[in-house]
């Protein structure tokens, strides 16, 4: 593979056409074809990588990639350090992105994206260095964001995790604490160390979904 001290940053494995999609630091989009062996050993037979390539419309917009999940079996989303949200056909190898716009206050409202989470309805939350984003499925084509900061009782606006519970609440982690979001009322409801939390500053992938107990 490229780079022997590739550093991986998120990964995806479908299922369906045993292929494992690699975000990098530095080294863009790997796709890894797998092939079980008659040992139930597993090789990697073929591999590609996706890269950054200036003045080319439809490519990755920057290499260093902190967030991949699937949106169907032929598309990813693609949460990226710097060059924003890029929405990958994976049949026409194709990538759209979506930005931050200075002045639009519908856009992405950072470029740094730190994480992602899609509902079942394929609504899609982004987690950024300035704060966390909606992107509802009938707004993807308009590319139409619903901000969330702590100017409306988000703890930090560094969100490192996004996760829901059993009763459709959206979880955050950020640099100073955890949030509760209640879709049904739009409600945010931040948690501290002072409530428990053992300590207030969360780091990149901190999130847990656990059974409950009661």
């Amino acid at each position: 593979l490229v780079g022997s001290e590739m550093c991986i940053r998120d990964s995806h494995c479908s299922e369906k056409d045993s292929t494992l999609w690699l975000g990098t630091s530095e080294y863009g989009l790997i796709r890894i074809k797998i092939q079980k062996q008659q040992d139930k050993t597993y090789k990697a037979i073929s591999y590609k990588q996706y890269i950054h390539q200036k003045n080319t419309s439809n490519s990755l917009t920057n290499n260093v990639i902190y967030a991949i999940i699937p949106d169907g079996n032929n598309h990813l989303w693609i949460g990226t350090r710097g060059g924003g949200l890029n929405y990958f056909n994976i049949s026409q190898e194709k990538f759209i992105s979506y930005q931050h716009i200075p002045e639009n206050s519908t856009s992405l409202s950072n470029n740094d994206i730190l994480s992602l989470y899609q509902e079942d309805n394929g609504d899609l939350w982004i987690g950024t260095s300035a704060g966390l984003n909606l992107l509802k499925k009938e707004k993807r084509e308009q590319g139409h964001f619903i901000r969330y900061d702590y100017t409306v009782n988000l703890p930090n606006n560094t969100v490192h995790g996004i996760i829901n519970d059993n009763k459709g609440n959206i979880w955050v982690s950020t640099n100073k604490g955890i949030a509760k979001i209640n879709k049904g009322n739009n409600q945010i409801t931040a948690y501290y160390q002072r409530n428990g939390l053992q300590n207030n500053e969360s780091v990149s992938y901190t999130h847990l979904r656990a059974h409950e107990t009661r």
